[in-house]
């Protein structure tokens, strides 16, 4: 299994929901909005996961001792900061400039990738501390499902040319 058991489970989740049948019942417009909502958290969920297992990576390819990476992952306390700050500190890449590199054909266009998750979760964090769901919708929650596949090849991506070169140099834990 390449991810963890955590990357797996929320794909399923995010799945199952996108795929549950809503209330056929025109007036419980609730169920809909509920399977919209699941799958755009579940989704943003799995973006969080995807980079703190792609970030654990790089320390154990580079040795770093577990109780420092607890320590940077502390410091580095939200997603913001963790893609912003501690990643590049890690590979020594902005994030834009990782996102350049792994775009090598239009089907891989993880620019479109990222901005669609910036619109993802754009409208999780409304929900979240706002209450208002009303920026998700079905297309939403469509294009995270649709996004999966490429949300998991990146870190794949990123995981093949910052880790794996230092993998047979380095026992993981």
């Amino acid at each position: 299994m390449y991810f963890e058991v955590s990357v797996h489970l929320l794909v399923d989740l995010l799945q199952e929901a996108f795929h549950t049948p809503s209330s056929t019942d025109s007036l419980r417009t609730s169920d809909r909005e509920a399977h919209n909502v699941s799958v755009v958290l579940f989704f943003c969920t799995l973006r969080e996961i995807t980079l703190n297992w792609l970030i654990e990576h790089l320390c154990w390819a580079q040795k770093i001792p577990t109780p420092i990476i607890e320590r940077l992952l502390a410091d580095s306390n939200t997603h913001s900061l963790r893609m912003n700050s501690l990643l590049p500190s890690l590979v020594g890449k902005k994030w834009k400039v990782l996102i350049e590199e792994e775009t090598q054909a239009p089907e891989l266009d993880y620019a479109e990738l990222d901005e669609f998750v910036r619109k993802a979760v754009e409208a999780r964090n409304k929900f979240m501390h706002e209450g208002k769901h009303w920026g998700i919708d079905r297309n939403l929650a469509e294009g995270c499902v649709e996004h999966i596949g490429r949300l998991l090849n990146f870190y794949v991506a990123l995981h093949n040319r910052y880790v794996h070169p230092r993998h047979h140099a380095t026992n993981f834990p």
